[in-house]
């Protein structure tokens, strides 16, 4: 059976149909961790690797399904001041995030792109820069997906059953705002 799979970075390989960065940007390339600090790369080498990546017929970068810019600046300084944890992610960043999708018609049908893909048999890699998936947007998405019957795997073999709860709640979620 082929699947919706989620992963990070160590994921990464082109053994899938399509590959989908569901990420704002792909800026992530330009730093090198160092330690504890981040240097940046030398970015012509950089933009050459993205460019020969992002050229793969099977690669797209989709935003649409990746946290809002005030999101994100939210969970960095959350990160920063030492405040995310299982409990911030589910009680503040999981509804806003679910809020983002209900509102925005580009990221609805980027959902329906995956479920079409999933009925056909497709293997489609979704991929961010987060480490810890239970506390990613990804694992939102997988949770919604496997609403609607999309077969989703972890890439890591983790047991994502406990992200059917984000289906739930984005379906709470839509009748508020309807």
């Amino acid at each position: 059976i082929m699947s919706i799979v989620i992963g990070n970075m160590k994921s990464l390989n082109m053994h899938y149909d399509e590959l989908w960065f569901i990420m704002r940007s792909m800026d992530w390339f330009v730093y090198e961790k160092v330690g504890n600090k981040f240097k940046q790369y030398d970015k012509t080498r950089i933009k050459q690797a993205n460019y020969r990546l992002l050229m793969q017929p099977n690669v797209k970068v989709i935003d649409e399904l990746s946290p809002s810019h005030d999101l994100f600046t939210w969970y960095m300084i959350r990160r920063q001041k030492g405040e995310w944890n299982i409990n911030t992610f589910i009680n503040d960043y999981v509804p806003a995030f679910i809020r983002g999708i209900i509102t925005n018609e580009d990221a609805k049908n980027r959902l329906n792109e995956l479920w079409n893909l999933d009925r056909q048999n497709k293997t489609v890699l979704l991929v961010c820069t987060c480490q810890e998936e239970e506390m990613c947007h990804r694992s939102i998405i997988a949770g919604i997906l496997r609403g609607v019957g999309c077969n989703v795997i972890s890439a890591f073999g983790n047991n994502i059953s406990r992200y059917d709860i984000y289906y739930k709640l984005y379906r709470e979620e839509e009748k508020k705002i309807k």
